[in-house]
């Protein structure tokens, strides 16, 4: 199997990610790991040779259990930031696309055991985005009203 396109370079490290936004009765599916109390988007890096839209149809899956296409790309987003705890240096690229359900309702997905603890899913009502920690920033408002264009987003912390 392909690896992460994630590695070290002189002074950091560079991430290639895909994220998916699903939103069903206005609210967005989103994430969460025990003992932390930020909430994210779903989605992970993207393999060697694997393209964007075949990376989040894949994550989902692998993370829901329910099939879900790539409906568009809403966001492109370049951040660079830095680890909290290792204070290492990250450069990430990051897609976001608007998922659409091949179901009429979408289940609320199981708890799922990552390598770094157990994530639980949660359905937030677009206009709680506010009142929630919840990464990226940029979403919390670009949620609220979806344009049919795709964004370009550059953040540097």
């Amino acid at each position: 199997m392909p690896n992460n396109i994630s590695f070290d370079v002189d002074g950091g490290k560079f991430n290639l990610r895909t994220a998916g936004i699903i939103i069903q009765s206005n609210k967005i599916l989103l994430c969460k790991n025990d003992g932390n109390s930020n909430y994210y988007t779903i989605g992970g890096r993207i393999k060697f040779g694997e393209d964007s839209v075949k990376a989040i149809e894949r994550e989902v899956m692998e993370e829901t259990k329910q099939r879900f296409i790539a409906d568009r790309l809403l966001y492109v987003n370049e951040n660079f930031f830095t680890f909290q705890k290792t204070q290492e240096k990250c450069h990430e690229i990051c897609t976001y696309y608007l998922m659409k359900s091949l179901q009429p309702v979408i289940k609320l997905p199981q708890p799922i055991q990552e390598s770094y603890g157990i994530v639980r899913f949660y359905w937030i009502h677009l206009n709680e985005l506010t009142e929630i920690v919840f990464f990226p920033e940029f979403l919390k408002s670009g949620l609220q009203k979806i344009t049919s264009s795709t964004k370009h987003i550059v953040i540097r912390q």
